[in-house]
């Protein structure tokens, strides 16, 4: 009877964690340079199974693993195709606010960072703007671009602190990306290995982001 019972709860044990239980996210990183001894990663994960995450490991660019306690405020669904950027601070700081990109909806849909008040990650949504529509016409008020060839260049109207700036297709794969260019003033993309078609340059400063559509005939 105890090893019926037994077998019994572990049944259930193991009903539960499938039902209420969220699957791991591996999450790829963006390195702010290239001198990586692996590849940074970040795996949300859902400990107390309860259906919703809870913690997160980081793997920094010099291979350290570190594991935080995770606060879930975010609405979006979390899957294996996002990239986080980096944008401020570093892991081992506890300083640091990651950028998730979901190349599914062409946009970043998440912000990942550490809070001290309650020593501990923090999820939640991205937002643009107040308001979320993409309005690619609000691009131009800040960037000029021209087209020489394969060559797009863009620059700035005026100041703006841009953190990243990225490339992408009209299915919003990440083609290439600059980062660390808050001094820049102009930015060049050679498409020459790109078919002709419509593509999408993110701007992403502090308190706003702007989306850029352009066009590009070989």
């Amino acid at each position: 009877m105890k090893k019926f019972l037994i077998i019994i709860l572990s049944i259930q044990v193991i009903y539960n964690t499938l039902l209420y239980s969220k699957e791991m996210v591996s999450i790829k990183c963006i390195a702010p340079h290239d001198t990586c001894k692996l590849d940074p990663n970040i795996w949300i994960l859902d400990l107390n199974t309860d259906n919703r995450y809870d913690a997160c490991l980081y793997r920094t660019c010099g291979g350290l693993i570190s594991n935080h306690n995770l606060m879930d405020n975010s609405t979006a669904l979390l899957n294996n195709d996002i990239t986080a950027f980096l944008i401020n601070g570093l892991v081992e700081t506890k300083n640091f606010q990651f950028y998730f990109y979901d190349p599914n909806k062409n946009n970043f849909i998440c912000k990942l960072y550490y809070d001290s008040n309650y020593q501990c990650s923090v999820l939640i949504d991205y937002t643009r703007n107040e308001n979320q529509t993409i309005n690619y016409e609000e691009a131009d008020e800040y960037f000029f671009t021209q087209q020489f060839g394969s060559l797009f260049i863009i620059t700035k109207k005026t100041d703006i602190n841009v953190q990243l700036v990225m490339l992408c297709s009209i299915d919003g794969r990440i083609i290439t990306y600059l980062q660390n260019v808050e001094v820049w003033q102009r930015f060049v993309f050679d498409l020459y290995e790109q078919s002709s078609g419509i593509y999408f340059i993110h701007f992403i400063a502090p308190d706003k982001s702007l989306t850029k559509k352009i066009i590009y005939l070989r």
